[in-house]
């Protein structure tokens, strides 16, 4: 990990553990989610066919159910001691997130302009997306480097902290918006979100102090 106040490696530190990641690609990548309630039961099978028959629904030419059942569920498969939080996600969000069709022929989330897909799923489903993101917050994932690896295994107990807090969708986006920018901006998404800030600055002590 580069040195304190250099803004890059501070923001990056959380964009390396628990994000929602996975939860974008089951809920608004290639097909996403249609608008009504899932199943919430936590089975990825139960949970992937109710939500792709949403999605089928929509009506986009390149939406099929089997395939993208296959998709959600080697998906959903990699995270299974997570399943019940992700379930309770995938449920809040398609129960409240609108779909139209993409120029991929695909269902999309409708979303203002400038909003990401991230700051979406985080606004409409604060709490669920908090929860889910605590608990993949230590797994392994693909692509995961040395730094990755790090983080987890050492800074566990601070990260799950961080994300189970009920402002860490504000002030996460708060600090998407001062990457590559002065420390002056990061330090003000701090003061802004005092109690989650704080937890965030305890991953980034704990990663320096680490040498991650």
């Amino acid at each position: 990990m580069a040195q304190p106040g250099k803004p890059c490696p501070v923001v990056s530190v959380t964009a390396r553990m628990g994000r929602p990641g996975v939860l974008l690609l089951v809920l608004a990548g290639a097909w996403g989610c249609s608008s009504g309630s899932g199943s919430g039961s936590g089975d990825p099978g139960a949970l992937c066919e109710s939500t792709c028959q949403k999605i089928v629904a929509v009506g986009c030419p390149n939406d099929e159910q089997s395939s993208c059942v296959a998709e959600c569920q080697s998906e959903l498969g990699k995270y299974a001691s997570c399943s019940a939080e992700m379930g309770a996600a995938l449920d809040c969000y398609a129960s409240k997130v609108q779909m139209t069709c993409g120029s991929s022929g695909k269902a999309i989330a409708q979303k203002p302009p400038g909003v990401s897909t991230t700051q979406l799923l985080q606004s409409l489903c604060p709490v669920e997306v908090g929860a889910f993101s605590a608990c993949i917050a230590c797994e392994p994932q693909p692509g995961d480097d040395a730094t990755d690896t790090c983080l987890k295994q050492s800074c566990c107990t601070e990260a799950k902290a961080y994300f189970a807090d009920p402002d860490y969708p504000s002030h996460m986006s708060c600090m998407d918006a001062c990457y590559d920018t002065p420390p002056a901006c990061a330090q003000k998404c701090t003061a802004q979100y005092p109690s989650v800030g704080a937890k965030f600055e305890a991953i980034t002590s704990c990663g320096l102090s680490h040498s991650c």
